[in-house]
């Protein structure tokens, strides 16, 4: 499946890393939420829903915010 990511710079102070995290909608609980990973997402990262803890796999990288992920079970 095919997500656009917004990224989340937080407040820029630095020590949240080069890339905070990231917003989505999960496809397993199907709401907005956000995944902090510290750095910018890449093939085969994967990103963990901050509600329901359910994860998915970046598999391609489209662009820098669009990516095909696996959803893991």
């Amino acid at each position: 499946m095919e997500i656009t990511l917004t990224p989340d710079y937080c407040c820029g102070g630095g020590h949240c890393g080069p890339m905070p995290g990231y917003f989505y909608e999960c496809p397993h609980c199907e709401v907005e939420t956000q995944a902090r990973t510290g750095y910018e997402l890449e093939e085969g990262d994967e990103l963990k829903c901050c509600l329901c803890k359910e994860s998915i796999t970046a598999t391609k990288k489209k662009s820098n915010f669009k990516f095909e992920f696996s959803i893991d079970k």
